[in-house]
C-alpha cells in the first residue's frame, strides 16, 4: 500500500512537472503580449486622470449656525465662550406593531430596547438626561432604557414626534406625505432641532451626555442639519430600530458625527 501511495505521489509530481515544463515552453510567447497590454492600459488610465476633476464643496461651513457665537470682539474674554462639548445620543425607538391605535413595541422591539439600554449603561457615562418623544413606541423604549439608568432624569417632548420634515431628494415612491403634513411637521421638527441641537452654554464647564429617544426621520433630519448637509437628503441615511446616532457639538460650533445608525454600540467614540 505504501508503494502505491508513493507511486501516486510520483505520478502527481510528474504531472505537475510536465505541466510546468509545458507552461515554461509557452509562457514567454504568452506573457509578453499580455504584459504589454497591461502596461498600455495602465498608461492609458494614468493619462486620463488629468481630465478628472474633484467636485468642489457646495458651501462653506457656517460657524454661527446655532446663533450662539460669543458676543464679544475680545479674544481674551472667555466669559462668553463655550468650553464644554455637548454629546447628543439619538436613539431610535424599537420595532413596533404597525397596526393598532398605539403602535406598541413588539417582542423584538422590547428586546432591542433592553439591549441598547444595557449598552448605554456599560459606557458608564455621566448622562445628564433622557428626553423622549410622546409617541408610544418612543415612550416604551425610553422607559426600558431608564431601567438601566434609574438615576438619570427623564422627560418627554412632543416636538420630536415622528413626521415629514421636508420633501426628500430623491423622492421615495413608497413614502409620499401630503403637502399639509410637510407644512405641519417641518416647522415643528426644525424648531426641535434649534431647541435641542446647539453648543453648550458658556456656564457649562464639563462635557455633557444627553440621550434623546425619538424617530427615524427626526434623527436623520437632525443629522443633516447639524452637519450642514442638504436637509432634503435625510432619507439617504439608514437609521435602524434602537440604533444610536451620536453627535458631538464642540465649543467652537463644529459638529462631529461619532456614530450614525450604529446597532453595535460597545465603546466610547
Amino acid at each position: 500500500m505504501s508503494r502505491l501511495r508513493g507511486a501516486g505521489k510520483w505520478v502527481l509530481a510528474a504531472g505537475w512537472l510536465t505541466g510546468c515544463t509545458h507552461w515554461s515552453a509557452r509562457s514567454d510567447s504568452y506573457l509578453r503580449p499580455r504584459a504589454a497590454h497591461l502596461i498600455d492600459n495602465h498608461r492609458h488610465n494614468n493619462s486620463n486622470r488629468g481630465s478628472v476633476s474633484v467636485p468642489t464643496g457646495g458651501h462653506k461651513w457656517v460657524d454661527n449656525w446655532d446663533k450662539r457665537e460669543p458676543f464679544t470682539d475680545n479674544d481674551n474674554d472667555d466669559r462668553a465662550r463655550p468650553v464644554a462639548t455637548r454629546h447628543i445620543i439619538l436613539v431610535r425607538h424599537g420595532q413596533y406593531h404597525e397596526s393598532g391605535p398605539e403602535y406598541t413595541l413588539t417582542a423584538l422591539g422590547r428586546s432591542q430596547a433592553q439591549a441598547v439600554g444595557a449598552r448605554l449603561k456599560n459606557l458608564d457615562l455621566p448622562y445628564k438626561s433622557i428626553v423622549h418623544s410622546t409617541m408610544t413606541r418612543a415612550v416604551e423604549t425610553a422607559a426600558t432604557i431608564s431601567q438601566h439608568l434609574p438615576t438619570v432624569p427623564i422627560e418627554s417632548c412632543a416636538d420630536i414626534e415622528e413626521g415629514a420634515p421636508i420633501p426628500p431628494e430623491p423622492p421615495f415612491p413608497d413614502w409620499q406625505p401630503s403637502d399639509r403634513e410637510f407644512a405641519e411637521d417641518g416647522p415643528r421638527i426644525e424648531a426641535a432641532f434649534q431647541k435641542h441641537i446647539h453648543r453648550a452654554d458658556p456656564t457649562q464647564t464639563v462635557d455633557s451626555y444627553e440621550i434623546m429617544v425619538c424617530h427615524g426621520n427626526v434623527i436623520r433630519y437632525f443629522l443633516c442639519r447639524a452637519l450642514q448637509l442638504p436637509p432634503d437628503g435625510y432619507l439617504r441615511f439608514d437609521v435602524r430600530h434602537c440604533s444610536v446616532t451620536w453627535l458631538a457639538v464642540h465649543p467652537n460650533g463644529h459638529v462631529t458625527a461619532c456614530m450614525v445608525g450604529d446597532v453595535g454600540l460597545g465603546h466610547k467614540p
